[in-house]
């Protein structure tokens, strides 16, 4: 079970990841451009890997997730992007990461007006992101936000399925969609990785499970009995992670003790 931590806050949240035998999800929210990464890589990322080693804790990564556009007209900002996209890549491989989740960057009502000429210059793009992720030994996973159906993932899967995966956000999909997470089961052999967290319908408030609206035990019976991997996105809050893993068990998606 991983839990999303900013990366800047490692250190001083590590020893309440170890105690709930949580493992980090890094996110780099506040170094997410290519400069920034490459300065981490090159002055923090060592004593990040010896934290993680010391504690026996294993991690995963989560790259950029806005600004960025991997599949922008513009050149100039698609080529940045992608360094950037290959920069977490490097990242994530020196830190042993579990698997690395990126944001499509796909906005519906901008996307769909020239939908195959934007999936044909993601997917270029995408297709190099993926080629470096398998060299390096690594498990990529694109993660919905404002998809409002399963059209993208699902086109997404039919070029790439089996060596690319996919990252379920129940939440993004409650407020984005409007519509029951469970819609997913149609993906359930691509997803590799489930992103946990509740809200109203309204915001996307990365709440604990139960505190909001979202049925996940709808949720959980429609991906089967072996669920993905799950991360909770409570950023920080382990009160948060503490009721959501409680109601995890509840529905027995954990086993006691966990």
């Amino acid at each position: 079970m991983f839990f999303a931590t900013v990366l800047s806050s490692l250190h001083e949240t590590a020893p309440e990841l170890k105690a709930r035998n949580l493992s980090p999800e890094l996110c780099p929210s506040d170094r997410f451009s290519l400069d920034a990464l490459r300065d981490y890589r090159e002055n923090g990322l060592n004593a990040d890997a010896a934290l993680l080693g010391n504690l026996g804790l294993k991690c995963a990564w989560h790259g950029y997730f806005y600004s960025l556009d991997l599949a922008s007209v513009d050149e100039t900002i698609r080529d940045y992007s992608l360094r950037a996209g290959l920069m977490d890549l490097d990242c994530a491989a020196a830190l042993g990461a579990a698997h690395v989740v990126l944001h499509s960057g796909y906005i519906p009502p901008v996307m769909d007006f020239l939908f195959d000429y934007w999936f044909d210059l993601y997917s270029s793009q995408t297709e190099r992101l993926l080629n470096r992720a398998q060299a390096l030994g690594l498990t990529l996973l694109v993660e919905n936000v404002f998809e409002a159906d399963l059209r993208f993932p699902t086109r997404l899967m039919d070029r790439f399925g089996g060596a690319l995966g996919l990252c379920l956000d129940a939440g993004h999909y409650a407020v984005h969609a409007k519509r029951d997470p469970g819609e997913w089961s149609a993906l359930k052999e691509h997803i590799g990785l489930l992103h946990l967290h509740d809200n109203d319908g309204q915001i996307d408030r990365h709440w604990a499970l139960g505190a909001g609206k979202i049925d996940f035990a709808g949720l959980f019976a429609a991906l089967g009995p072996e669920p993905p991997r799950m991360t909770l996105e409570m950023y920080g809050d382990f009160a948060g992670a503490d009721s959501s893993l409680a109601a995890l068990r509840a529905m027995g998606v954990l086993k006691e003790g966990r």
